[in-house]
């Protein structure tokens, strides 16, 4: 499972993230295959999400402890945290590092 965790009203490396790499045709065949997708949001505007969901999202980040955004974040069946990756790097960057993990732990 792959667990983006992502400010989608603020956080300007996100925002090109999501256009650049979450919203292709090349993401979307990769990840089809062999993903299961989940973002976690922490927009400034509350009201884009229940409160409900604020709380599973604000444990989510602290269960995997993350603190800046972007982070990628793939966990196995178990929820174990097995790869991470921070911040806004160059797309085409993030694919190997995606087929990596996959390839690592099929």
């Amino acid at each position: 499972m792959l667990i983006y965790f992502t400010g989608s009203d603020w956080c300007g490396p996100c925002i090109l993230l999501d256009k650049e790499l979450f919203h292709t045709e090349k993401f979307k065949e990769l990840s089809d295959e062999a993903l299961l997708l989940l973002e976690v949001d922490s927009p400034r505007n509350q009201t884009l999400l229940s409160q409900d969901k604020i709380s599973e999202n604000l444990y989510l980040k602290n269960k995997y402890k993350v603190r800046s955004f972007p982070t990628l974040v793939f966990v196995n069946h178990k929820g174990k945290k097995i790869a991470e990756k921070k911040g806004y790097i160059m797309t085409e960057y993030y694919y190997p590092f995606i087929v990596s993990v996959i390839n690592n732990f099929k």
